[in-house]
């Protein structure tokens, strides 16, 4: 009897500290507030999202090369800093892994495209733009819902 009564208060004993390690992960996960070059990153990728659409719509290349361009910076800060917090350990960042790549193959896409467009003509040089830019903004979407915090001032947290 001695010996069951031991065990379960080992047992409910484990339970407990289970309980409190899964608290303290779970305080351990923290929003943190990006860098200042992270914001400018966020920024200038939706920039680049908002100006591809408009120069699309436009059949403006040469702006559409612009935004291209401006965007590559930009995607390779992201890349790196949810590589960084991969490398650490940090779980349930595979999802803005995989989406901050869909947005860099998304670009290099629409990158192609504009190259096609300015030979002659294309539609479906367009189509395949506006594929990507769709595919671009719905993997920033997806990332936004499961990484990005909005504070009562507007301004944003990473989770």
């Amino acid at each position: 009897m001695r010996l069951r009564e031991d065990f379960s208060a080992w047992r409910c004993a484990l339970a407990s500290g289970a309980a409190a390690a899964a608290v303290v992960a779970v305080a351990g996960a923290v929003d943190e507030k990006p860098t200042e070059e992270y914001a400018g990153a966020m920024r200038a990728l939706d920039t680049a999202a908002r100006g591809l659409a408009e120069a699309l719509e436009a059949r403006d290349h040469a702006t559409m090369n612009e935004h291209v361009i401006d965007a590559r910076p930009a995607i390779e800060l992201v890349q790196q800093y949810w590589r960084e917090r991969e490398a650490a350990g940090d779980e349930d960042v595979e999802e803005a892994v995989e989406a901050i790549r869909a947005v860099s193959k998304s670009v290099s896409e629409i990158s192609v495209a504009v190259h096609l467009m300015t030979l002659s003509p294309n539609p479906v040089a367009v189509d395949g733009a506006e594929l990507a830019l769709g595919n671009m903004r719905a993997a920033c979407a997806a990332c936004h819902a499961a990484h990005r915090v909005e504070q009562p001032d507007g301004s944003y947290l990473i989770r």
